[in-house]
């Protein structure tokens, strides 16, 4: 009598199926690209980005890095089980770091967050519809910036003008996040996720400035398959949480904590009602 596959083992042959074809698939683009290999001028034509005019490749580098940004933040968040403001604001702000460089972007970051924590309880007393809110916090943003870079040009200090191109979302988005988990979560929580938000966000602009590499990306696109499977495979074999089970780190409740503990709620209240 055949005994039927459970669905754990299905869905585990299924992912491991998934994790070969992410990686086969570049291997075989990478050995059909080899000096000698019949296929390597074919290959190399089509399954490259190095070809194209050279006015694209700065706009080219960012399209192929943030793919590969985003192994750095499931690293943090799924193997080293650290918290931060979501998926894109790491990657958004290394970016702004690699513009503005690592220290000109923290300094006015930090004078951007400490700005919009001692606005927004301005504006939440002032019972402003979200939307209103945030289209204030953008005003103030920008007026900081203009203001920053019309004193660095009147006292000829050049560093400072290139604030004016730190990515203006990427500031209102994650200084928001910031305000709003201090609102909700306390100064310590918002502390936390907010440093390790920065964290992550340098060590972005730390890679993408490894000598290379972005060229490499561009004669090879097709390591962002490679890059997909990374990431499955650090969900699949990498959910460690290596570092929330050593250090106690101020998390707001899991999703299946929350639903225990409404679903206990709940009981307790039909029970009350039904006496």
């Amino acid at each position: 009598m055949r005994i039927a596959e459970s669905p754990k083992s299905s869905f585990e042959s299924h992912s491991h199926l998934l994790l070969i074809v992410l990686f086969a698939l570049p291997l075989a683009s990478l050995l059909g690209k080899l000096p000698g290999a019949p296929t390597a001028p074919v290959f190399t034509r089509i399954f490259s980005l190095a070809n194209l005019p050279v006015r694209m490749h700065a706009h080219l580098q960012y399209l192929v890095f943030v793919p590969l940004s985003a192994i750095v933040v499931v690293l943090f968040r799924v193997t080293l089980g650290i918290p931060v403001f979501g998926l894109f604001r790491p990657i958004l702000l290394g970016i702004a770091f690699r513009i503005t460089g690592i220290g000109l972007g923290l300094a006015f970051l930090a004078a951007v967050m400490a700005i919009i924590v001692l606005v927004r309880p301005v504006l939440r007393v002032a019972r402003l519809h979200s939307y209103a809110r945030e289209s204030v916090t953008l005003s103030v943003v920008v007026l900081l910036m203009l203001a920053t870079v019309a004193g660095a040009a009147e006292t000829h200090v050049n560093a400072l003008l290139r604030v004016a191109r730190f990515p203006v979302i990427s500031l209102c988005l994650i200084s928001e996040h910031f305000a709003k988990s201090l609102d909700e979560k306390g100064l310590r929580n918002a502390a936390w996720r907010g440093s390790m938000t920065v964290l992550a966000g340098m060590l972005i602009c730390l890679i993408s400035g490894i000598p290379g590499l972005m060229r490499l990306l561009l004669r090879f696109p097709e390591m962002l398959i490679a890059q997909i499977g990374c990431v499955v495979a650090v969900g699949e074999f990498l959910n460690l949480h290596l570092v929330r089970r050593r250090v106690s780190i101020p998390l707001e409740a899991a999703p299946e904590m929350r639903v225990v503990k409404t679903a206990s709620a709940l009981r307790t209240y039909v029970s009350e009602v039904a006496e």
